[in-house]
């Protein structure tokens, strides 16, 4: 029945954006014909413009490995949209609605940070690698057929190794792999956050950033206000950088709070970059990867704000298996754990113990839970290339 439904509902999209479908299809169609005159075997695949910076880190060590690939992004803001080279076309654009049609894609592997994929808009004779773009676990904060279409997965670090395991049993899977890899990311990100913070202007500030999760259970919607305004009343200097999601799904909130903090304390970030984030000395944030991309790349302290009723868990199933959640776990190993109204006494303990003096207790907590730290890409580009040649 749900293949059925499935299909019904592809079957009205074509029909209600006849211009798109045949776009759509004329893009399948040169792709399929660049796949077969430069023997290209990979397909990289992000669906929104954020997975670009999981992606790229990736795809960077892949191309030194001079390997032909090809890329489809589903999201018009997509930065590779940007860089198209006319005579050599390597990039294509697919409206996310139409990943139904990947299945007449003639590629022997794709390649995608985007969790969900259809099943059933996958060809039989592809394979799908999966790279994850977030740390946490995967059996909370998503779905329970979040990657039942996927064939290798790339484990963050041993916890995926194990839910995998987990996962694998409960799920009926079969034939799929899971390599220790790491989490590209957070590699690029600590390169970065060290020359950040080698210069950072604000050595006489106490500088802030709350990066709260999105949808209905997040601290921005439930406790924004009350956090901002609470730190701005004893002097820090606070950073809202929303979850990329919120600016759609919250963006009233957002502009509430803009409205009400119109003081040189406060500074909203669009996340366009990160120098502004690695400026901050601590992270607010509740359950969003966010916190732990932030300590593992920083190696500085999170505070992570508890609010009952708003765990994050979007699994029904899947949460059955036997392991604790990451999340749930390592949030109390990168800094505080509070509610709403302490989250200033969290802070100013943080600040009495000393920032740096987290650093050596971070690192320790990331080497438990990454692998092959500050080599991960490499690693995973080059087992990309071992899998394009066996599929």
């Amino acid at each position: 029945m749900r293949t059925i439904w499935y299909f019904l509902r592809k079957i009205v999209t074509i029909f209600r954006h006849p211009v798109i479908t045949g776009e759509t299809i004329r893009q399948i169609v040169d792709l399929n014909k660049i796949i077969k005159d430069r023997k290209v075997s990979v397909i990289f695949f992000d669906r929104l413009a954020l997975h670009y910076g999981f992606t790229k880190p990736i795809l960077d060590e892949f191309f030194l490995l001079d390997q032909n690939y090809l890329y489809i992004v589903s999201d018009k803001s997509h930065a590779k949209l940007r860089t198209q080279n006319s005579s050599h076309r390597q990039i294509f654009y697919i409206d996310n609605r139409y990943e139904f049609l990947f299945k007449f894609i003639r590629i022997p592997l794709i390649v995608t940070p985007a969790s969900h994929f259809p099943i059933l808009g996958k060809n039989a004779n592809t394979k799908i690698a999966h790279f994850f773009h977030s740390p946490v676990s995967m059996h909370y904060v998503y779905g329970d057929r979040a990657f039942d279409a996927y064939d290798y997965f790339f484990a963050v670090g041993p916890h995926h190794q194990k839910e995998f395991k987990l996962l694998e049993k409960l799920r009926h899977w079969k034939n799929k792999t899971s390599y220790p890899a790491g989490y590209p990311k957070i590699d690029a990100l600590s390169r970065m956050s060290e020359a950040c913070f080698s210069r950072k202007p604000y050595e006489n500030t106490k500088r802030i950033a709350f990066a709260p999760s999105w949808l209905k259970t997040s601290i921005l919607r439930t406790h924004g206000l009350l956090i901002i305004k609470n730190l701005i009343s004893e002097g820090y200097e606070v950073l809202l950088r929303p979850h990329p999601h919120s600016f759609d799904h919250d963006s009233e909130v957002i502009s509430e709070i803009v409205e009400t903090f119109q003081d040189s304390l406060f500074e909203l970030d669009d996340g366009s970059s990160f120098d502004k984030l690695y400026d901050c000395d601590i992270l607010i944030s509740d359950w969003s990867g966010m916190a732990f991309e932030f300590a593992f790349s920083t190696c500085r302290p999170v505070v992570s704000v508890n609010v009952e009723g708003n765990r994050k868990i979007l699994s029904i199933k899947n949460v059955e298996i036997e392991a604790d959640a990451m999340e749930d776990v390592c949030r109390f190993e990168i800094g505080s754990v509070c509610a709403p109204e302490l989250v200033n006494e969290s802070i100013a303990n943080i600040y009495e113990r000393g920032i740096l003096s987290w650093a050596h207790e971070i690192s320790l907590v990331r080497d438990r839970y990454l692998y092959n730290f500050g080599n991960s890409s490499k690693i995973i580009a080059s087992k990309i290339k071992d899998l394009s040649g066996k599929c």
